[in-house]
């Protein structure tokens, strides 16, 4: 019984510690100026980015999810396309069997004008609620410190206001621009 816990447990962290890499890499091209869509990979339900020059990115197929062997081979890119919410597609027959799931890349570089009007208008809406979220966790951690004496708590709140702040900037430059 102590071994099936210790499997789950183990389990736990390393999901814990995938979803802790997408995040901070999210973060990470969040404050490049990236945009975030609400729209996830169809191959590791991963949220979707787009990149300045208007292609999707997926952190977890790019960069999380693939092996040492798998960093040097040639991958094959899927096509992804936006249509109206969402951005599943579904895997023909024809594929590889022996093609993991992280040894595919759903990049794709898409020219502006083939944005629906939609699409355009529900990722100004979700960057407008992530706006809002962001203001209001600062806010938060604002009144924790005005609350809070502790020199190791006070350096916590700093570092996440910074943070916050950030990620508020680079959603409001994309929302203004």
């Amino acid at each position: 019984m102590d071994k099936l816990c210790t499997e789950t447990q183990a389990e736990m962290d390393k999901r814990r510690q995938r979803s802790d890499k997408i995040s901070s890499l999210l973060g990470q091209y969040l404050l490049k100026g990236w945009r975030m869509l609400e729209d996830c990979c169809p191959v590791c339900d991963t949220i979707l980015l787009m990149t300045k020059d208007g292609a999707l990115y997926c952190v977890g197929c790019s960069e999380v999810d693939i092996q040492p062997s798998q960093k040097v081979a040639k991958h094959t890119i899927d096509t992804v396309k936006l249509s109206g919410k969402s951005t599943h597609s579904k895997t023909s027959s024809n594929d590889d069997p022996g093609t993991s799931p992280s040894s595919r890349k759903p990049v794709v570089n898409l020219a502006k004008s083939e944005l629906s009007t939609n699409t355009s208008i529900e990722i100004s809406t979700n960057l407008q609620s992530v706006e809002s979220i962001l203001h209001n966790k600062i806010i938060d951690c604002s009144q924790q410190l005005t609350k809070t004496s502790d020199l190791e708590e006070i350096r916590r709140l700093a570092v996440s206001i910074k943070a916050l702040s950030e990620a508020f900037i680079v959603i409001r430059n994309c929302l203004h621009s």
